[in-house]
């Protein structure tokens, strides 16, 4: 069955529809894309229940995706089950992972009737970050763990949406945002960031001009919020850890390596990086080899486990 534009009333219609007055432009499937965000209207005779049909199909495979046990229709304060038929074909919805975070704004469905434990069954509860001692570290540094830490929680967060948009916000070594298509950049808690798609970060305010945008006049984007160090958001902890996995590790990728008492040294074909082993978070300098400077510059970028100091200096000299 084909479907059809009827663009004197700007409808969509099945291709053998009476109510079809105008020119027409023929498509032989019917797509959301069509529909738009009310552009175009769908023939409430002919096609709204294939309509209906395809925003179930749509909302049944991000509901699957994100392990949503509960959804609820933006702008009703009621939230519903997944199978719920009140629900799963409205245009709009929104997840819930856990009982606690659907019930703080809506009210449960009187006709699917969701309970609290449909998610203490089927998802453990996420364990608080735990606080490190920062006292004796430098201003820099506390403020990348501090922004680590709050990344962290956010993206292990049952409701974190998990879209590329999402996961750019959450990168420690980004400060300001721009969106394709604007000129202006903005920073974390901007408005006007909230309604954006398309990300794009940057950690140096310098970096934003260089590139052709120019500060938010709403938030005030400055220098001072440049990001001087940043922790990788994959990154973490290991438990017992010692230098020794770095021995292992430069083994098997053909490093030369050698060790004193406060620093770890690697040898790469394009480089020389030694690792302080006394610092927590761990440090890290470089010197390149394809430049004729011999001296060690600080890396931007500081470390949970040396396994992630490895993976670093494996990805930085590939």
């Amino acid at each position: 069955m084909s479907y059809a534009l009827d663009l004197q009333t700007n409808t969509i219609h099945k291709e053998n529809c009476r109510l079809i007055c105008g020119n027409v432009v023929v498509w032989k499937e019917l797509y959301l894309r069509m529909i738009g965000k009310g552009k175009k209207r769908v023939c409430a005779k002919c096609c709204r229940s294939d309509y209906r049909a395809l925003i179930k199909k749509k909302n049944e495979e991000s509901i699957s995706k994100a392990n949503f046990l509960f959804i609820a229709v933006r702008g009703r304060n009621v939230f519903h089950l997944p199978t719920c038929k009140a629900a799963v074909s409205a245009k709009e919805i929104q997840g819930f992972t856990k009982y606690k975070y659907a019930i703080k704004k809506h009210r449960p469905c009187a006709l699917c009737k969701p309970k609290n434990e449909e998610s203490e069954k089927l998802l453990p509860r996420a364990e608080k970050p735990k606080k490190k001692n920062t006292g004796s570290l430098p201003k820099e540094e506390v403020k990348a763990l501090k922004r680590y830490m709050e990344a962290k929680a956010e993206f292990e967060n049952e409701s974190f949406a998990r879209t590329q948009d999402a996961y750019t916000l959450v990168q420690t070594q980004y400060v300001f945002w721009v969106s394709r298509g604007y000129k202006n950049f903005h920073l974390r808690n901007c408005p006007k960031l909230k309604r954006l798609q398309d990300l794009k970060g940057f950690g140096k305010y310098s970096d934003a001009l260089r590139a052709g945008y120019t500060p938010c006049k709403n938030c005030k984007p400055t220098k001072k919020d440049n990001v001087d160090f940043s922790i990788p958001l994959r990154g973490g902890k290991v438990l017992g850890e010692t230098a020794d996995v770095l021995i292992t590790l430069c083994q098997k990728k053909g490093y030369e390596c050698k060790s004193d008492e406060s620093f770890f040294y690697i040898t790469t074909p394009k480089g020389q990086w030694k690792i302080h082993l006394k610092t927590n978070p761990i440090r890290l300098e470089h010197i390149n080899l394809l430049y004729k400077s011999r001296e060690y510059h600080r890396q931007p970028r500081l470390f949970l486990s040396f396994k992630d100091v490895f993976e670093y200096i494996k990805r930085h000299d590939s």
